[in-house]
């Protein structure tokens, strides 16, 4: 009788201990839940503002008028033509303030002729200019990437000056003349403009400039006369920025 007790108290024990087991290894059998990864981050990059400060080299394109000589325009006239150059410079921004250098030289076509005289044997004048130089500070005001400024400085331009008057046989007699001499004139150059970046690296840009040379008095008497020489130039321009 005690062995069938234990028997039937042993059975149910067996079966209560045996439990975990088969959950543990039903559990083994179930499919696992895997968790979804998290969404990856995306970070803007970080901006950057603009800024004028650094280095540049560009070409420029415009059309001047202006004049020769003594009195304005009496002895060579008023020339004009149009001008193509380099230029190249460097910006320096403090807040909205930018102060730079700049430098150009560009290829000019100005010319121009005059036939001085109350009567014949009339002398005729002529001018021309085939290139101008500037060296200029700039100074300007910046709206994030547009820029308004004044600029101002030495300028410089070579003037080949010429005469001839034929003569007359007399009476009275009037012999025929003729003479010519290349100068480099010296003065300064004033102007203002405005530029705009279109985008970090290239710039475009239009500007006034006039310049005024000195005179220098050439030619023997009595056909000695001053030449001088100024201009107005309206031209624009493309900018790289390094």
């Amino acid at each position: 009788m005690r062995n069938v007790i234990l028997a039937g108290v042993s059975l149910p024990v067996l079966l209560l201990a045996s439990i975990p087991f088969v959950s543990s290894a039903q559990a083994a059998d179930l499919p696992r839940r895997t968790l979804a990864p998290a969404p990856a981050v995306a970070y803007a990059p970080a901006y950057r503002a603009f800024t004028w400060t650094g280095g540049y080299a560009g070409v420029t394109a415009g059309y001047g008028w202006g004049s020769y000589g003594d009195l304005g325009s009496v002895s060579f006239g008023k020339p004009s033509g149009f001008s193509l150059g380099g230029t190249l410079g460097y910006n320096y921004q403090m807040g909205q303030v930018v102060v730079g250098v700049e430098g150009d030289l560009s290829w000019a076509n100005y010319r121009s002729s005059q036939a001085v005289g109350a009567a014949a044997p009339y002398t005729y004048y002529s001018a021309r200019t085939n290139w101008l130089g500037t060296a200029r500070v700039r100074v300007g005001y910046a709206a994030d990437r547009a820029l308004v400024y004044v600029t101002g400085g030495y300028a410089v331009a070579p003037v080949r000056s010429s005469f001839s008057n034929a003569g007359v046989a007399g009476p009275p007699l009037v012999p025929a003349a003729s003479g010519s001499v290349s100068d480099l004139h010296h003065g300064f150059a004033l102007g203002a403009g405005i530029e705009y970046a279109l985008t970090n690296s290239v710039s475009v840009k239009a500007e006034y400039l006039y310049a005024s040379l000195g005179k220098k008095s050439m030619f023997p008497a009595p056909y000695r006369t001053e030449a001088s020489f100024s201009t107005s130039l309206i031209r624009a321009g493309v900018n790289y920025h390094f």
